[in-house]
This record gives C-alpha cells, sequence and structure tokens, in this order.
C-alpha cells in the first residue's frame, strides 16, 4: 500500500469492482440451466438431428460427435476467454430475437413463409451466437466464433434438397473415373449412366453407383476433420485452406479407387458389392485416405518452419484465487436472467402455439394392414411376368424403406396374339417421419444415363367407378370431403371387406426418355402418390399432403409404372400407349393396393379419440 491506495503485486489482477465470480461448479449449474431451456426452445430440431443420426448413423452419426468437438476448441482457448472478466454484450439480444423468429416460421408460420430445414438449423445457430455475445460480450467472439460456426455448420443434417444435386454429381464423377480405372487396369467395362457392367468372360455383371458409393458420406467426412485439423494444427489461414480444399480431391479420389475396387471384385462374386461387405470395404478405403490426407498437413506444416521462441509463460503461482473461476462484470446477473428469461418464454410460447394451431411436428407411424408385396398376382387381365424384384442391400437403403414392391405385369391382347407389356410396377411405403423427397424418374433416371425428353405431362386417369359406393357418410378431415369405398377381398381372411379409395384428382405425371445407345427405343415412366388418403401426382407436394402439420399421422405411397417401348423415328411419342397400359394396370391395382394401406378414416377416428374431438365434416355420426 501506498498513500493509502491498495496496489496489486506484479502479475496479479485485482477482481473488478462489483463483480461476479462463479467457481466452475456454480458456473456449471448455471450452463446446465441455460442449456436446458435452450434445448427446450429447439427440442424438435434436435430431436430431428438425433433421429437421423440413429436412423442413417453412415451418413449423420458425425452430428452427435460435433458439439462435443466444438467444445474440446472451447477448452483450448480457456486461458485466453478467462484472462479477463466477460463484459455482457446487450445487442447479443437482437440475433437471439432473429433466429427464435426464422425458428417459429419455419414451424408455425403460414405455409408460403414456411423456411427451409437448414434455415431453422441456421436460426438455431444464430440464437446461439446472440447468447454468446449477450453473456459474455464482443471480445469472447475472438475464441468463440470458430467452435459455435463449426457445430452449425457441421452439426446438422442437410437437407435432401440441398444435398441430392452435388451426390447426383459425385455419382457421376465416382462412375466415370472407375470406369477409366477399369479398363485401364483390364477389366472390360461399359458405362451407362452411373450403372457400370463388368464383364467376366463375356457374362456381364451390372454394379449401380448408388447415392451410398457417391462418395458424399466421405466428402462430408473429410470436409468436417479437415476443418477440425486445421483449425488445430496449421497457424496460417492459407495452409489451412489448402488442407481443407484438399479434402475434396481426395475424398472423391479415394472413392473413385474404392468403386474400382468393388467392380474389381465383382468378377469373383457380385454378391462383394452388396451387404456388409460393400461397407467393410469403404471402411477399409478410409484408412488410406486419412494417411494421405496426414501427409498433405505433414507437407503444409514443413513449407515454412518458424524460428522456435519460447512465449512468455504465466506462472500460476501468481494467479489470484479469483483468477481461477469464471469473473464477470456487474450486469451479468441481469444478462443471464435476460438470456434465460428469453429462451424460457420462447419455449413456453412455441409450445403454446403448437397445442393452439393443433400442429403435431412429429408424426407417428401408421403400419400397413398387410405387405405390399402380397398383391396379387393376377391383377384382372394382367400377370406378372417373372418373379418379383429383390433389391440389394445398398439399394434398400437408397430407396429409404424395406415395404416396397417391384413387380412386373403383362397383358395378353383379345385382338391379336401380342403382349401389351411388360409393365414394371413399383410401390414403395413409407411412414413416420420420413421427410426426403422421393425418387422420380425425373431425379433418378438421367443420372442412370438416360435423356429426358421434353418436359413432363400430367395426364388424367380414366377411372372404373362401378360398384363405388358414393355416399358413406364419412368424411376426410383435412378436406371435409366423403370417402367412396369399394368391396375387395381382405388380404389376412378373404372375406370381402368395405375399401375407402382415396381422394383427390387421379392423375399421373409421365416423363419420356431416350436410351442414347438405342435411340428408337423410349423409356417411360409415369407415377403418383397416395398420402393420408389423398392424391398428388408432385413429388414435392407429397409432403404437403403426408405432413400436413394438423395430423397426428403420417404416410405416403408412391405408385410408379415404366415401360420399354421402341418407336418407329425420333419424333413419335410413346406416351399415348404408355398411358393407356399404366392406365388399365392402376385401375385394377388400387382396390388390393389400397386393402393393404392405412385405412385413413379409421386413423382419423383413432386421432379424433385421441385428442378428445369429432372427425371433421357435414354429416358425420
Amino acid at each position: 500500500m501506498r498513500n493509502g491506495t491498495d496496489e496489486a503485486s506484479p502479475g496479479v489482477a485485482l477482481k473488478p469492482a462489483g463483480g461476479l465470480t462463479l467457481s466452475p461448479l456454480m458456473a456449471a449449474g448455471a450452463a446446465a440451466a441455460l442449456l436446458a431451456v435452450f434445448v427446450g426452445v429447439f427440442w424438435f430440431f434436435f430431436q430431428a438431428q438425433v433421429r437421423s443420426a440413429f436412423h442413417s448413423p453412415a451418413d449423420w452419426g458425425h452430428v452427435l460427435v460435433i458439439p462435443f468437438i466444438s467444445g474440446y476448441f472451447i477448452w483450448l482457448k480457456r486461458d485466453d476467454l478467462l484472462r479477463e472478466p466477460f463484459r455482457p454484450g446487450w445487442l447479443g439480444i437482437l440475433p437471439m430475437a432473429i433466429g427464435i423468429g426464422i425458428y417459429f416460421l419455419g414451424y408455425l408460420g403460414p405455409k408460403s413463409l414456411l423456411v427451409h430445414a437448414n434455415a431453422r438449423g441456421a436460426g438455431v445457430g444464430l440464437t446461439l451466437f446472440g447468447v454468446a455475445i449477450l453473456l459474455f460480450g464482443w471480445r469472447s467472439l475472438r475464441y468463440l466464433w470458430f467452435p459455435l460456426a463449426y457445430w452449425v455448420v457441421f452439426g446438422q443434417v442437410i437437407s435432401d434438397a440441398l444435398i441430392k444435386p452435388v451426390t447426383e454429381e459425385l455419382q457421376d464423377v465416382s462412375a466415370r473415373g472407375a470406369w477409366v480405372l477399369l479398363n485401364l487396369v483390364g477389366v472390360d467395362t461399359e458405362r451407362s449412366g452411373n450403372v457400370l457392367t463388368v464383364f467376366a468372360n463375356g457374362v456381364p455383371k451390372p454394379l449401380n453407383v448408388a447415392e451410398a458409393c457417391s462418395g458424399m458420406r466421405m466428402l462430408l467426412a473429410f470436409l468436417a476433420l479437415g476443418v477440425a485439423i486445421a483449425h488445430t494444427g496449421l497457424p496460417r489461414w492459407w495452409q489451412r485452406c489448402l488442407l481443407i480444399g484438399a479434402g475434396i480431391p481426395i475424398a472423391v479420389g479415394v472413392n473413385v479407387l474404392r468403386v474400382m475396387s468393388l467392380g474389381v471384385l465383382s468378377l469373383w462374386d457380385v454378391n462383394f458389392t452388396a451387404g456388409e461387405f460393400h461397407n467393410i470395404v469403404g471402411l477399409i478405403w478410409l484408412v488410406p485416405a486419412f494417411v494421405l490426407y496426414m501427409g498433405v498437413m505433414w507437407v503444409l506444416r514443413n513449407i515454412i518452419i518458424d524460428d522456435e521462441t519460447a512465449a512468455p509463460s504465466i506462472d500460476s503461482s501468481t494467479l489470484s484465487p479469483d483468477q481461477g473461476g469464471f469473473r464477470f462484470l456487474r450486469p451479468a446477473r441481469i444478462a443471464y436472467t435476460a438470456a434465460f428469461g428469453v429462451l424460457l418464454f420462447a419455449s413456453l410460447g412455441f409450445r403454446a402455439g403448437v397445442t393452439y394451431l393443433g400442429y403435431y411436428l412429429i408424426k407417428e407411424p401408421v403400419p400397413l394392414r398387410a405387405p405390399i408385396d402380397t398383391v396379387p398376382i393376377h391383377l384382372g387381365d394382367w400377370d406378372r411376368a417373372g418373379k418379383d424384384n429383390i433389391l440389394g442391400a445398398t439399394m434398400v437403403e437408397e430407396l429409404g424403406t424395406k415395404n416396397y414392391l417391384d413387380r412386373f405385369y403383362a397383358r395378353t391382347e383379345s385382338r391379336s396374339s401380342k403382349i401389351r407389356g411388360p409393365v414394371q410396377v413399383h410401390v414403395a411405403y413409407y411412414t413416420g417421419t420420413i421427410d426426403d423427397v422421393p425418387h422420380v424418374p425425373e431425379r433418378c433416371w438421367g443420372v442412370a444415363g438416360y435423356q429426358q425428353l421434353g418436359d413432363s405431362e400430367v395426364v388424367d386417369l380414366t377411372i372404373d367407378r362401378t360398384g363405388w359406393k358414393l355416399s358413406t357418410g364419412v368424411f376426410n378431415r383435412s378436406t371435409g370431403l366423403e370417402y367412396a369405398t369399394v368391396p375387395v377381398a381382405d388380404p389376412i381372411t378373404g372375406r370381402p371387406v368395405e375399401v375407402s379409395m382415396p381422394l383427390g384428382d387421379y392423375r399421373l405425371r409421365i416423363t419420356q426418355f431416350q436410351d442414347p445407345r438405342k435411340p428408337k427405343r423410349r423409356l417411360l415412366g409415369g407415377y403418383l402418390f397416395i398420402a393420408n388418403g389423398r392424391l398428388t401426382s408432385d413429388a414435392y407436394g407429397v409432403r404437403a399432403l403426408a405432413f400436413e402439420r394438423t395430423e397426428r399421422f403420417a404416410y405416403y405411397c408412391k405408385v410408379q409404372f415404366s415401360m420399354e417401348i421402341n418407336v418407329s423415328n425420333d419424333e413419335d411419342s410413346a406416351i399415348p400407349f404408355f398411358r393407356e397400359s399404366a392406365n388399365e394396370l392402376f385401375v385394377a391395382l388400387l382396390p388390393h393396393l389400397m386393402v393393404r394401406l392405412p385405412d385413413w378414416p379409421t386413423v382419423e377416428r383413432r386421432a379424433a379419440d385421441i385428442e378428445g374431438s369429432a372427425p371433421a365434416g357435414p354429416s358425420v355420426p
């Protein structure tokens, strides 16, 4: 003490007047309480991330690990963060409010304002940044911005609409690269789109470079890994950028080698290209990919060797007890109360809004009444041609469901000995929280090497309603339209039951493709969807039906017809003939399909019983 004034010893920082110091235990308790209300606000978002991680661990399992990596980055900067007391930044309330608003609109706003799933994730991230600014101030962002941004970018599932175009391009690159390498090593291989045909002693063995083989998984993993390693292991920004950029060609190149190795293995046994062995091959190739990536980092790190000068160290014996905790300036209590209050109010408000609007953001699954593949092999004048197609594990993974039917039907004309068809019928059933854009010809056949001819056409189907009971007194809750029923034999008991027919316009979306290797051959695909007892021919509109926010339960079923037709010249269209064939087959198929799908009036009554309300409709008894 000099002249009556306290003077700190060198290396000892004074506790700020009126400040607040929290022990690690107290800070952990306060953080846990704040985290609880934060998760409460964004519960549906976090639940969706966990569900996707467990549903598709190979694709999205890493989203569960990313928060811990971000926490590790913060731990590395703990000394810098704690060197000075935290000064709350009141402007952090603004990004908090904007982020919460974006998230609310994404779930509760009108359909015209519904934002993308990853935009909701951006709302969560913006709120997280706002909380950090409010509690710890702008100075803390020098050390927190990267860990928080890393979590926002890599810690959420990328929606199907964003990732599909990239995946399709990677499929094409992988197929082209593997085709070139296989031929270079002497393996006779042909390529059509993303389908490779390897010839073993003249015997063709097709190898489909599906989405799982596109390399997207490896690319995402290497980008996340590269950003983490570059941040912690390289000092200069240009070195970090080069390392992150190197992850793209390494991931794509190694994936090409992986597809090539599968092509070579298929010479011995085509089963090597599917199932668990297929996954094992992918894991094996991760080892050289990782070694190569570490080699790139070693080169970048040793391009420039810095003079090693010892950085000044801080003698821990000179630190005051207060510096062992978390130091805040006086307004910290107010800032924490504000952050906690805003999040708590938002959490309670969100749930109140969901309840008031009668929304169900997590859909409950609806089981099939009977397996899809029990559809009769004889449908009117149509008979099954050959055996049902059983998809491999990789294709089932790409399809996204095990409830499917893939079968050919053919019809003998009464006026000639010709066979009409065969027509391939593909039916796939989804229920619960599936939120992907369905696989349709416009998206899938182009990457398989076919050229689309013109835009898709939506055509009306001619439906024979003979035998339909049109006055049932049962109405759809969403539209108020009355269901029609038709008697069909129960697939389990064989007894006739009344089956509700789907509501809406009976239309088929038809697209015509050309095989570049056979210009006179046309491949046609037509599809529609049955979703929650209603119909649509729009691959994006099906989500509006199946995931209507006021519906507790959800399902949709894709019904697709495919057919190859030879034409006489390039100007011919095979659509009229295909439309006629698909129309006849659909009329014969529909009652048998509906008796296997959930009876939606029954599902609606069940939902009404649970909710304690009567089903909607003008004259429901």
